[in-house]
């Protein structure tokens, strides 16, 4: 409706593409920030190869909490992990990136994080995180109608990029993957003997560190003189019939027997689940004698968070990856605002969990609405 008058335009053929072999490179850059970054990075098919379904789940399985990779954050070796693919239409990129503290040894953690890789490539891994994966980009598919900008870049990328008719073709390939065809593109593409690894040391100066020219020469961004400039004509005629579209809110409100209230809407965009709460409180006031900041060391990466998580992610990873995001919480001097959101299929009346998890916060603060 909106671009079918647009006239077509015959466009350039484009160049062929003519991969070279892959050598394995290392170097270091100083960075002003607090903490260091380490990637490993390896070369991969494109979305449109046969085997970049499985890389999607590998992928998905190396970035979760349940997996030996994010495991050394609790053991203390590392700040934060991460793997992830950078798919481009006739090759990709898959890297591995992990922070770490200023004056640790980044040699030290290379060596942990090849270890970990190389044995994924020599075992394989649990097939039980396969279909964890797999169950996190279903999840992930209904959250994204959730999102107009989100239908935007996936149905973007499915045409555009990864040659496709729509998104659910992407997600229907994905349920065909196995197992074994995430061993094997593991053992295939986990190939470190041509890894290029890349580390940024922190070396805090106090001063910013100077580019010379950067890359492409100097950086203008003179816009010159605005003018008026006439929509074209798909443009206006969307502008012509803008609406507002009648309400469709009929919230349901109780109030739960520990006195949280709870306000349900319903809406069909998606197969999905969301809660969300509030509850008005000061956690400082909680805080034990001798024990003052408890609340802000577990969110700072102190020993006492890593005990946590380790304690959590050996008690609760198969729950977690019910949902496509992991339950959180965001606290501030008035409010502590715990989250959680699921694919109808895994529903378990979440905000009961939510009730019985802050029954004393809830006693004592004055119920705020929760939806």
């Amino acid at each position: 409706r909106l671009f079918g008058d647009i006239a077509p335009k015959k466009l350039p053929a484009r160049p062929r593409v003519r991969l070279r072999p892959v050598h394995p490179t290392s170097f270091a850059l100083d960075t002003d920030r607090p903490s260091g970054t380490l990637m490993i990075a390896l070369r991969t098919p494109g979305p449109r190869d046969a085997d970049f379904a499985a890389l999607e789940v590998l992928s998905d399985v190396l970035s979760s909490r349940r997996f030996d990779l994010y495991g050394l954050v609790p053991e203390g070796k590392a700040l934060g992990t991460e793997f992830a693919l950078d798919p481009l239409p006739e090759a990709g990129l898959a890297y591995a990136v992990l922070s770490f503290t200023a004056g640790a040894d980044p040699k030290a953690l290379e060596h942990d994080a090849r270890a970990i890789l190389a044995r994924v490539a020599r075992e394989g891994v649990p097939p039980e995180l396969v279909e964890a994966a797999k169950l996190q980009e279903r999840s992930a598919a209904q959250f994204q109608r959730n999102s107009i900008a989100e239908l935007a870049s996936v149905w973007s990328e499915a045409l555009a990029l990864y040659g496709l008719a729509s998104p659910d073709e992407d997600l229907e390939r994905i349920e065909r993957v196995t197992a074994a065809d995430v061993n094997r593109v593991a053992r295939r593409y986990l190939d470190l003997d041509h890894a290029v690894t890349g580390v940024m040391l922190p070396r805090g100066s106090g001063r910013p560190i100077v580019t010379h020219g950067g890359f492409g020469g100097q950086e203008s961004i003179s816009l010159g003189e605005a003018h008026p400039t006439a929509l074209p004509s798909w443009a206006r005629k969307a502008l012509e019939r803008l609406e507002v579209p009648p309400s469709t809110l009929h919230p349901v409100v109780s109030t739960l027997p520990n006195g949280l209230t709870l306000i349900v809407q319903s809406e069909d965009v998606s197969d999905t689940v969301s809660v969300y709460g509030h509850i008005r409180n000061r956690p400082e006031t909680e805080e034990l004698k001798g024990e003052e900041g408890v609340g802000a060391s577990i969110s700072t990466g102190s020993p006492s968070s890593r005990r946590w998580m380790q304690s959590a992610r050996a008690s609760m990873p198969a729950r977690i990856s019910r949902c496509r995001r992991s339950p959180s919480t965001s606290s501030a001097r008035w409010s502590c605002s715990p989250t959680t959101s699921c694919t109808r299929r895994c529903r378990r009346r979440p905000w009961r969990s939510f009730a019985a998890r802050w029954p004393r916060a809830s006693r004592r603060a004055t119920p705020a609405p929760a939806s």
